[in-house]
């Protein structure tokens, strides 16, 4: 159930918004034609149906309307499904493991460090980040685990928040939460229940 359901990303945050968990504002985009309900740029355009980072390029975060509709019309024309479009927060990648059913056990944070890849560069995990050795995206985005800087008040809402997000999302046995933490807020950006841990 629960791969199934996290390969459904606009399900999996109409799941997080109505129970409470913060996500970035989106909106998803069937046609090329579409309604900005309210975005702010910058955005990110994703496949809303993959995982692995598949589709997601240093193209995806757009900062206009013309670059918008042309990574939507390439997600949907690429992919064949629809596009989720999101505002990008722009703040710590967390990733957060945790091991258990009954009773959970939470794994150090751990934070992607963005510090190494060029200033031109969007602070994302695309595709090449985890899959493409020997690429500037692979080589500047490492993990640094535990994450640095964190009070524990900071620590205590993102665990709290990612065991909310696992039990919500029905994972069983080990899965991964990402987010995006800014200003004290733990933005979900997915559970992977089929993580490299």
């Amino acid at each position: 159930f629960t791969l199934n359901l996290a390969l459904h990303k606009p399900l999996v945050k109409a799941w997080l918004i109505k129970n409470g968990i913060p996500t970035a504002n989106y909106f998803v985009a069937e046609t090329s034609s579409y309604i900005m309900n309210g975005l702010k740029f910058p955005i990110i355009v994703k496949p809303s149906r993959e995982d692995a980072s598949i589709g997601i390029t240093n193209e995806s975060v757009v900062t206009n309307e013309n670059d918008l509709k042309r990574r939507i019309e390439y997600v949907l024309d690429e992919y064949k499904q629809p596009a989720l479009v999101e505002e990008f927060i722009d703040g710590r990648e967390i990733n957060v493991s945790i091991v258990g059913n009954d009773e959970l056990i939470v794994f150090p944070i751990s934070e992607i460090d963005f510090s190494r890849l060029p200033d031109d560069y969007p602070k994302i995990i695309s595709y090449n980040s985890k899959w493409m050795y020997k690429t500037v995206e692979f080589e500047g985005t490492k993990a640094v685990c535990p994450a640095q800087n964190l009070s524990d008040k900071e620590v205590k809402i993102i665990h709290d928040t990612s065991k909310k997000v696992y039990r919500l999302l029905r994972a069983t046995d080990y899965a991964r939460v990402d987010m995006r933490f800014k200003n004290g807020i733990p933005y979900v950006l997915e559970l992977n229940p089929n993580p490299d841990i």
